[in-house]
């Protein structure tokens, strides 16, 4: 059985396998993420929805009855009664706004091809409107279930009255269209939508009956159609060109067409975020979409391992329910906020965000640093004053200070240097007071360039690595060199546990685990490193993530050194680049050379999403403290993701 984590915003998945035939879960490894995984033993699930309160999720399961489970803990709450009796395939369910009733459409072996079936959502029995047994093609509840709109074969729609079960409305227009093949009611019931095979739509007056307005929007069947919370948004789904178009719900204007870049794939099956600003679509590359619905641009895209038939946002919109190989996820979060691009007039080498989460820090080949407003993207101070590109930048944990560290190249000619400045051909480290917006201090005694710097977290000890084969411990208030740690080769990073008590340095021939009070070494890891590579340790010291030169990674056990798990899910064309510990410890963001962001369980080095943020090679990527924000940097761009 497959099983998917999800660890940020918007995820998507890889599989694992477990053993049982039918299995819930409600968490793995630890992961505070996965709420409910459900595979059914008997037939794959095709799709699976939320109940209007989020607490329960019904299944589709095809030659299957239809099942209410609650997403809390995955157990079973109803199997609908009467299924086993009809010849047909569940194939969409869906609760009705007030949660009293499970709607279904069945694929017929016999008869019409679709048919639609509710069922109560609390004692499982089938309402039967049609006496006749033909059923309806769709059927949309008012709000409060009151009422059910319903398009069948070869009529108008028609409203149904649930108390009485009489009909009360039927929406007959004086359209020469084909008969809509659905109904929808808007959210607040007072209007319908509806679409037929002509590639029209129409919107009703819900409770006269009269047409308000006629849309003509693709030569195209329409499929379905969905409103957004407010009912100022419908989207349009059609059949044959298998794209969303999102019009005005009161004009029937059109505002944007959904439809991914290269038209080499299809997307479909559209659902609305609470907020109104995000649509979520199906895409047959195995991905689910995020478009805009002000701009009609795509925002993020989920890259799953399988085929997906149905993904929905919950009802608060902090999570998605997902099916995917015949088994159904279930997210406790998801973005439900676009990522801020920043725009930066130079190459960018690394970012990181401000412990409170509110500023954003970034080194630049102009020979600055920048900080910019996490949330308004402006930017609030430039740092000059370095004679060669800025190789990293950081805040202190306290955040009164920032580190710089580049390759420092005097702009005079040697031979007229003075003496006490040829020691400054080296790198050079720079300690900026953020209150007086001035260089405090100056770290003089690299041979070559820095290649990264950082505070130690309880903001006593500085680190700086550089390219001649040291590493260097300073005294974050003085400046004074405490230590020169002696390496073999160029050095390329270091990392600190999270109470400062370790360090982990990487260069091209291994890396060495650190203790930061008797500054001796404790553990080589001797492995060949290669060019570039970088040593992250997890929070905790208990373990440490190596990436090689040559984009390969692997996780190690920092007490007894042993390789714990290489890292899968890297595809032939790309390798991994940067990481970043979630600070909680339990997963990892690994930054790769084609521009994903793959997300990995830092117990087991199982992927558990997939983002998309850039289309060049991650060169940085880092965490908020609280691990509810991640940055995302290449040369030429800065994304941040809530």
């Amino acid at each position: 059985m497959n099983i998917l984590m999800a660890a940020l915003s918007i995820l998507a998945v890889l599989p694992a396998t477990v053993n049982s035939r039918e299995e819930l879960v409600s968490r793995v490894d630890g992961g505070q993420t996965l709420r409910m995984v459900v595979q059914s033993g008997r037939s794959q699930i095709v799709d699976a929805t939320w109940s209007p309160d989020g607490r329960h999720v019904v299944t589709a399961e095809g030659y299957s009855p239809p099942r209410v489970w609650e997403a809390s803990t995955g157990a079973q709450l109803l199997r609908v009664v009467g299924f086993a009796d009809e010849a047909g395939y569940a194939s969409h369910v869906r609760y009705s706004p007030g949660g009293q009733w499970i709607v279904a459409t069945i694929e017929n072996e016999d008869g019409p091809d679709f048919t639609v079936k509710m069922w109560s959502a609390f004692r499982g029995e089938q309402l039967q409107l049609y006496e006749d047994g033909k059923g309806p093609l769709s059927a949309s509840f008012s709000p409060g279930d009151s009422r059910v709109v319903t398009a069948a074969l070869d009529e108008r729609p028609r409203v149904w009255d649930l108390k009485t079960k009489k009909e009360v409305l039927r929406l007959v227009g004086n359209t020469a269209d084909a008969n809509p093949s659905f109904a929808v009611y808007s959210p607040d019931g007072s209007r319908i939508l509806t679409g037929s095979e002509s590639g029209h739509a129409e919107i009703w007056d819900a409770r006269t009956g009269q047409r308000l307005q006629k849309v003509a929007l693709e030569d195209d069947i329409v499929t379905g159609a969905c409103y957004s919370k407010d009912g100022s948004k419908a989207a349009i789904e059609f059949g044959a060109s298998e794209s969303v178009v999102i019009i005005d719900a009161t004009t029937g204007k059109k505002l944007h067409q959904l439809m991914v870049d290269d038209g080499a794939e299809r997307t479909w099956q559209g659902s609305f975020h609470p907020s109104d600003k995000l649509f979520l679509t199906l895409c047959s590359d195995q991905s689910i979409r995020l478009w805009s619905t002000e701009t009609g641009r795509e925002l993020h895209r989920l890259g799953f391992a399988g085929d997906v038939t149905a993904a929905q946002f919950s009802p608060a919109g902090d999570r998605i329910v997902a099916v995917a190989n015949g088994s159904v996820f279930v997210w406790d979060y998801i973005a439900a906020n676009p990522p801020h691009q920043f725009s930066v007039p130079a190459d960018v080498y690394t970012a990181t965000f401000s412990p409170d989460g509110g500023k954003i820090l970034v080194s630049c080949e102009d020979e600055t640093a920048r900080v910019f407003d996490a949330n308004t993207r402006q930017e609030l101070a430039r740092y000059e004053g370095h004679s060669f590109q800025v190789s990293s930048a950081t805040f202190s944990r306290q955040c009164d200070r920032l580190l710089t560290t580049s390759w420092h190249l005097p702009r005079e000619p040697i031979s007229a240097l003075q003496p006490n400045q040829v020691g400054e051909l080296g790198g050079l480290g720079h300690i900026w007071d953020l209150a007086q917006a001035r260089e405090v201090i100056r770290l003089v005694g690299h041979e070559g360039p820095i290649t990264s710097g950082e505070f130690s977290p309880d903001g006593q000890l500085v680190v700086t690595c550089g390219w001649e084969g040291s590493t260097r411990l300073w005294d974050a208030r003085s400046g004074r060199e405490v230590r020169k740690l002696i390496e073999f080769d160029r050095t390329y990073s270091s990392s600190f546990s999270s109470n400062s008590r370790l360090m982990v340095t990487a260069q091209s021939t291994n890396s060495n685990l650190w203790d930061t009070s008797s500054q001796s070494a404790l553990r080589s890891f001797p492995d060949d490193l290669g060019m570039n590579a970088s040593a992250i340790l997890a929070p905790d010291g208990r373990s440490l993530l190596i990436i090689y030169g040559d984009g390969s990674s692997k996780m190690y056990d920092t007490q007894s050194g042993r390789v714990l798990f290489g890292i899968d899910g890297l595809s032939d064309e790309e390798n991994a680049t940067c990481a970043s510990f979630e600070p909680n410890g339990r997963t990892i963001a690994i930054g790769t050379s084609s521009g994903r962001v793959r997300m990995i369980t830092a117990g087991t080095g199982s992927q558990v999403s997939v983002l998309q943020p850039h289309s060049t090679a991650v060169r940085a990527i880092a965490f908020t403290r609280e691990g509810k924000r991640l940055v995302t940097v290449t040369a030429a761009e800065v994304v941040v993701w809530d």
